[in-house]
């Protein structure tokens, strides 16, 4: 866990608005952080979570969640000698909940996952997600990369990154995951069906096991309203070649935890 600390930044100012992301630079000695779309962090994140105004701290971790933003993170953001200000809160009402319940029914999703792969099996590995809302570039996320694994590793890591995304799309009109992999749509939509039942014993054994367990308890959550669905790799689908270039990213930029590269 790394911590980092900053030091007279007033992060309240009006200009700041909707807190969801932080990103942080290892790489310079003067820590370069980006904020996008904060919200209220106050209230509603530093004192709630922990009950103190003073040097708050901002901690991502494993798989946090901040509204329909997914990340595998492992870091600690020190704020220190910020002046804390009086921010009015507004409660949801049920009016607003119902409006965004409303909107997102008429909203269709497609998500495009892939892998890649420097040398198979054995090489470093990377994965990629695309997603598409109505049609339009969403987010475009890179991460889950390894020194060391194989092609059907990181398509799987890709795979279950998109099931996670997806379970919180249950009230869309329509949600798409389109994978290039036949071995991964067989594996968690057919396949791990009957093994589970077998116990998840096969002769021969089940490769990539604990992976396809995840994704498979992840898909049954959300089979009822996700299409799971296969789509030829380099033929020129927008979608498949950004989530392609997203896996090559991470592996390239050795990118571990998911990071947003929309651009």
């Amino acid at each position: 866990m790394s911590t980092y600390t900053i030091h007279n930044i007033d992060l309240l100012e009006k200009s700041i608005e909707n807190l969801t992301q932080v990103f942080l630079s290892k790489d310079q000695e003067d820590i370069d952080i980006k904020f996008f779309n904060i919200e209220n962090l106050t209230d509603t994140a530093w004192k709630r979570r922990y009950g103190s105004q003073e040097s708050p701290i901002i901690e991502l971790k494993s798989n946090e969640k901040y509204g329909k933003v997914f990340f595998s993170l492992d870091i600690k953001v020190k704020i220190e000698n910020v002046e804390i200000k009086d921010i009015e809160i507004k409660e949801e009402s049920k009016e607003d909940i119902n409006k965004e319940t409303k909107d997102i029914s008429k909203k269709h999703f497609n998500i495009y996952c892939d892998g890649s792969c420097t040398s198979n099996p054995g090489g470093q590995i990377g994965s990629g997600v695309a997603i598409y809302e109505n049609k339009k570039l969403l987010y475009g996320f890179a991460g889950d990369y390894y020194f060391s694994g194989t092609n059907n590793q990181a398509e799987l890591n890709a795979f279950i990154f998109a099931l996670k995304f997806a379970a919180d799309l249950k009230e869309a009109k329509k949600v798409i995951i389109y994978a290039d992999s036949q071995y991964v749509i067989n594996s968690i939509t057919e396949w791990a069906f009957g093994w589970e039942k077998k116990g998840w014993i096969k002769k021969g054994g089940i490769k990539n096991l604990e992976l396809i367990k995840e994704a498979f308890n992840l898909y049954k959550k959300v089979q009822d309203f996700v299409e799971v669905k296969y789509v030829k790799a380099h033929s020129g689908i927008k979608g498949n070649e950004k989530a392609d270039w997203l896996a090559s990213v991470a592996v390239k930029k050795q990118i571990k935890n998911w990071v947003d590269y929309k651009n």
